[in-house]
């Protein structure tokens, strides 16, 4: 038998409920197995159900409905105590008074509620000056208030949220934010810093396409020049500039469309440059790890050999094409010549600290014992002490001199030694600059993801 001792009736289905299998949904009795949405007959629960014209709805197709009405202000009004949303049970309210006594909580101050300062609605208890709308403040009454995920409405704040928002989502983040400062502070502050991150991708990609087309241009620049160590530059140089405006634009897009494939795309793109810094930079120190230099009384410089190199090295600087290359780059004739201008005196010369390529390039190795005439030439009169190959190659003549032989290779090595010691190093801070744009790079992608779930 019922609660109240009369006879009810399902307004589903119009049969007797009974106290064990009924539910009351705004004063009006259901079987548990009837209480259901009209629209998709989807079983309904009391933290989660809408009453409109008398029928039960799912928060989806009450949404559906309520926008196929055109808003709040078409809807039907009548004496039912909540038009939007839902008010308690009497069965709720009268087993809250036989149970609870004064030990009723306010839902807003969370402090006791006396019965003449109770409202109860939605199975919560306010005090009067606490039952007020979320969204301006305004006193409610309990003939006249809406209702949704627990927060309270006045109808003209109802309406206007919804307009403003599109769907109740949106509505229910802000109703939430206005009932929960903290959690709204939160998200705030997560939204703040997923801000924060895009923006950081996106200029500092914005920034490097800028770059890359500066890389690009340069190329260009190259290949009109008539030195063929700079046009033989041109595509390893054009083909690093397209690279970096091609990951930096996937960056930029991916950042300004919060699109987490694009991100995914850039990080692992970005992922696959780092390796291969690290791979260059272990392999330049293990390559020019050896060779450092010899010492020869009365010189202030070092003389260099072939054979301290490694092997790679070697093969490398002995083949003829690659070495007429580096000829044509490093090995310059002009350097050579220019001797003679800045030392003018045997003891200028004799003195002076020349560099691994004009040590090795433009004089005989010191071992051969070549008497030094003046900074461009040697007296070959005198018979080589040394079985030094190298002493039969050189020539006083301004194009030959000793380009050919081993010690002008080996000035080359330790010149290109030195400059891949400073591109690692470089290298270095590079790794450090860019893994730290990577790990910006994943908050932003797990932020867009995030979003993106959310919608």
């Amino acid at each position: 038998m019922s609660f109240s001792g009369t006879i009810q009736k399902c307004r589903a289905c119009d049969k007797t409920v009974h106290f064990v299998e009924m539910i009351s949904a705004d004063g009006i009795p259901y079987h548990k197995m009837c209480f259901r949405c009209v629209q998709c007959n989807g079983k309904l629960v009391m933290s989660s159900y809408f009453q409109l014209d008398g029928s039960l709805y799912c928060k989806p197709h009450f949404d559906q409905k309520f926008k196929e009405m055109g808003g709040a202000s078409r809807m039907p009004s009548n004496n039912r105590t909540n038009e939007m949303g839902r008010s308690p049970s009497k069965l709720a309210s009268k087993l809250s008074a036989m149970f609870s006594g004064t030990q009723e909580k306010c839902a807003v101050c969370k402090k006791t509620v006396y019965p003449l300062e109770k409202v109860t609605v939605e199975g919560e208890f306010y005090h009067n000056q606490c039952f007020r709308c979320a969204q301006g403040g305004c006193k409610l009454t309990p003939s006249n208030y809406a209702a949704l995920d627990g927060n309270l409405f006045c109808k003209p704040h109802f309406a206007q949220l919804f307009k403003e928002k599109g769907n109740y989502a949106d509505f229910s983040k802000t109703s939430t934010a206005k009932k929960n400062p903290e959690s709204a502070t939160s998200e705030e502050g997560e939204n703040m810093s997923t801000g924060t991150s895009t923006f950081v991708i996106r200029w500092v990609n914005f920034l490097s396409m800028l770059v890359a087309v500066v890389v690009i241009g340069y190329g260009v620049w190259m290949s009109s020049q008539h030195d063929g160590c700079h046009k033989s530059l041109t595509l390893p140089v054009m083909g690093l500039g397209s690279v970096m405006f091609l990951i930096s634009l996937i960056g930029f897009l991916g950042a300004l469309k919060n699109n987490s494939i694009l991100l995914w795309t850039y990080l692992l793109m970005l992922c696959l440059v780092l390796v291969g810094i690290v791979v260059f930079t272990v392999l330049v120190f293990i390559v020019t790890n050896n060779a450092s230099g010899h010492n020869v009384a009365g010189l202030r410089y070092k003389e260099y050999q072939l054979q301290d190199y490694g092997s790679w090295f070697i093969k490398k600087l002995n083949n003829t094409h690659n070495w007429k290359h580096l000829q044509s780059c490093f090995v310059k004739t002009e350097v050579c010549n220019s001797l003679p201008k800045r030392y003018r005196t045997l003891k200028q010369y004799k003195s002076a600290k020349l560099i691994p390529i004009e040590a090795g390039c433009c004089r005989p190795p010191s071992q051969c014992g070549y008497p030094a005439v003046n900074a461009s030439s040697y007296d070959l009169s005198f018979h080589p002490l040394s079985s030094n190959k190298d002493c039969k190659l050189y020539k006083n003549s301004k194009l030959i001199k000793c380009y050919n032989c081993d010690s002008c290779k080996a000035g080359v090595a330790q010149y290109l030694k030195t400059e891949w010691r400073v591109v690692a190093i470089f290298n270095v801070i590079l790794f450090v600059i860019l893994s730290m744009i990577y790990f910006v790079g994943c908050c932003a992608r797990r932020n867009a993801a995030g979003m993106h779930s959310k919608v």
